[in-house]
């Protein structure tokens, strides 16, 4: 579809070439504006465009117009995106090229999606494994909600120069304009896929296992939860230079006025990057980050509701806490899907962990 609005797309596959010039392209919808909801589809075709937003499943998400008088809520769930994606200059993503929020009230929501180790994603900035670039509607606030979200796939940014801005990170690239983020959560997801930026010697990379780069300007709990990467983050040849914006969980957290980012009960394999995030980050550590060998050993036991946990996907999983609405780990780390067992059993509600 080129444009839905207040509309479902459900179980429907794409296997073609969708190509742009301008903006919003997506394997499977285009434009998703004012409670859509698109779920269970499947996307195998190269999508790319000229200029900006190409994505697996939806190039751009809008929960409403400029004048804010419909702003409704966005779903997409249970996607998984297997072709290419580019654009020339931003937007590049395995499931939704640009999230955009329409205030602090309703919110973008991506859960259950799947990047594949098929899909290489390549843009000059803004490109992500699950979602490229949060964006805003005027001066709007911005709200976006990514779980249970995994990236295999290989994420490029292509921009160079020694003081360029890449922001690509392995669930999340990065946040389009200083907006208001009244909320951007990513909890439970997981990148075992390449992040990678073109220019060795930039500064300015942002790239990032899960996220490129966190902006928290204002309240609403913006962070990063129980992600696990073992992705490498790193240039395209070469190593990073000294003090750049790079790191294993986030290329860089920005501070907005007085209020930071969270990030806590996440982990990296040992040999995915040597630094947690960027030089200079400014962010809450809220306890239980650190790196893991390839056993899956914490370098630093977590503390979880009174336990002391060693093992990596036994932490992930005590953060879970017997809720639901996060998919388990199992060793790898990989998610545990639930089956239909699962749901037959009653244990889970219907919209509950990305489940139908």
């Amino acid at each position: 579809a080129g444009g839905v609005y207040w509309s479902s797309v459900y179980s429907c596959k794409n296997s073609g070439k969708v190509s742009g010039t301008v903006e919003a392209v997506g394997g499977i919808v285009g434009w998703a504006v004012i409670q859509a909801r698109i779920h269970d589809c499947l996307n195998t075709g190269e999508i790319s465009n000229v200029k900006w937003q190409a994505a697996g499943i939806v190039g751009q998400a809008q929960t409403g117009y400029y004048d804010k008088k419909q702003v409704k809520d966005i779903i997409i769930s249970n996607c998984t995106n297997e072709g290419n994606a580019t654009t020339g200059l931003n937007g590049a993503a395995g499931i939704l090229g640009y999230a955009t929020p329409g205030d602090a009230t309703n919110c973008v929501t991506v859960k259950g999606c799947k990047n594949s180790e098929k899909a290489t994603i390549t843009s000059a900035q803004y490109v992500g494994g699950i979602v490229g670039a949060l964006s805003k509607i005027g001066s709007g606030w911005a709200k976006l909600s990514v779980q249970n979200c995994e990236n295999h796939g290989h994420i490029v940014g292509t921009t160079k120069g020694q003081k360029s801005n890449t922001f690509v990170g392995g669930i999340l690239g990065g946040f389009l304009s200083q907006i208001n983020a009244q909320g951007i959560y990513l909890a439970n997801c997981v990148n075992t896929g390449i992040i990678e930026y073109a220019d060795p010697a930039s500064l300015y990379p942002n790239a990032g296992g899960i996220v490129g780069r966190l902006w928290c300007p204002g309240p609403g709990g913006t962070g990063v939860h129980n992600c696990y990467n073992s992705g490498a983050v790193r240039p395209a040849t070469g190593s990073p230079v000294k003090d750049a914006l790079y790191g294993a969980i986030v290329g860089y957290v920005q501070q907005g006025g007085n209020t930071n980012a969270k990030i806590s009960h996440s982990y990296y394999l040992e040999s995915s990057c040597d630094q947690i995030t960027g030089k200079d980050s400014k962010y809450n550590n809220e306890g239980n980050i650190s790196v893991v060998d390839v056993a899956g050993v914490l370098a630093s036991p977590a503390n979880i509701n009174g336990n002391t946990y060693n093992n990596v996907v036994e932490a992930l999983n005590a953060w879970r806490n017997g809720n639901l609405s996060y998919y388990s780990w199992t060793a790898g780390p990989k998610f545990v899907y639930p089956s239909y067992a699962d749901y037959g059993s009653g244990d889970y509600d219907l919209g509950n962990g990305g489940q139908i």
